[in-house]
């Protein structure tokens, strides 16, 4: 058996990219707002408690978690696309991914769209239409 040499130097161009990647994940992360879409999930957790009949099913809980996260933060990826140039204009929000130019408009559109549809098939198939 043939064992891959792990004593060979990495490329150099091999820490730039994993930290790019890094980047690049911490920025679409941001684009979802995650701390803010925490409410949203909560709130949604209440009502699926108290819509709920007989046993809680936490299965059932924990899939309109993730469906309506993908749902939140592809909104809320959106809502940052149509505020871009606002954002670049406020001390606050200027360093965000958009306004701070690390990702393009159709990249955050395309990737907010993705995660609206993701959530949506989630609560679809896996809790109810």
């Amino acid at each position: 058996m043939k064992y891959a040499n792990l004593n060979r130097p990495v490329p150099v161009g091999f820490p730039l990219a994993a930290a790019g990647m890094r980047q690049r994940l911490t920025d679409y992360l941001a684009l979802a707002k995650p701390r803010l879409n925490l409410l949203v999930i909560a709130t949604s957790m209440v009502g699926f408690y108290l819509g709920s009949r007989g046993p809680l099913d936490l299965l059932g809980l924990l899939q309109t978690a993730i469906g309506t996260a993908f749902v939140a933060g592809g909104a809320a990826g959106l809502n940052q696309v149509a505020e871009r140039e606002t954002d670049g204009l406020m001390e606050r929000t200027r360093h965000r991914p958009l306004p701070g130019g690390r990702l393009s408009p159709g990249e955050a559109r395309a990737v907010s769209w993705l995660a609206i549809s993701a959530g949506l098939a989630q609560l679809t198939f896996t809790v109810n239409v």
